[in-house]
């Protein structure tokens, strides 16, 4: 019972603690969000989506802020993942259609051209690709805010002459969790290796099958 008891508390903690770092951090950007007059477009991180094809609740939350902001800027989205789930369309076009749907038809929105892309890194990587198709130089990342170490850090890792700012959308507390468990897997299954492959597929995180 101690032990349980322990491991509840430790659990809890790191929960806090994680927290705590993801809010100091996005405390730090959003000032340059709110100071900064426009950006060339909105970067989009989209999340898994849900069995059947419609987005799961952090995806709704994160796609509410990335509407308020594109049209605040009067600046494209830019969707840049690929098949991610094994659903009909890509999940780009499934993203895309719920921001139309909840943004309006005349929202603009950019879909990436790799369709292998369905991590956050591979998000990035396409993402930049786009950026620098298109000639921009300043963009508005948004994700969920326990995302946002993450996202910082691929956006950082992948060198680029683009400015970039981020947004971290609040969001319910279970999903901390997940992203606190991504720290030890990131280590053990790094960004374009064979073992982090090999984990997506047997998760199913990619194109269906036909």
């Amino acid at each position: 019972m101690l032990t349980v008891a322990a491991l509840i508390v430790m659990v809890l903690l790191v929960l806090v603690v994680f927290s705590r770092h993801c809010n100091s951090l996005s405390g730090q950007l959003y000032d340059l969000v709110r100071t900064t007059p426009g950006y060339h477009a909105v970067m989009f991180h989209v999340y898994r989506l849900k069995k059947d094809g419609t987005l799961p609740l952090r995806g709704r939350l994160v796609a509410r802020d990335v509407i308020e902001f594109a049209k605040m800027y009067n600046c494209p989205v830019c969707i840049s993942i690929g098949e991610a789930s094994e659903q009909d369309k890509s999940d780009s076009v499934i993203n895309a259609d719920y921001l139309r749907k909840h943004g309006g038809a005349n929202l603009n929105i950019i879909l990436g051209d790799n369709m292998s892309a369905r991590t956050t890194y591979e998000e990035v990587v396409e993402a930049v690709r786009l950026a620098q198709a298109k000639g921009w130089t300043r963009v508005l990342a948004i994700g969920e805010l326990p995302h946002l170490p993450r996202i910082v850090k691929y956006w950082r890792q992948v060198k680029s002459n683009l400015t970039v700012h981020y947004w971290g959308t609040h969001v319910p507390w279970y999903y901390y969790l997940f992203e606190i468990i991504m720290i030890p897997a990131e280590i053990l299954l790094p960004v374009e290796s064979k073992r982090r492959n090999w984990a997506l597929n047997i998760a199913h995180r990619g194109s269906k099958k036909k």
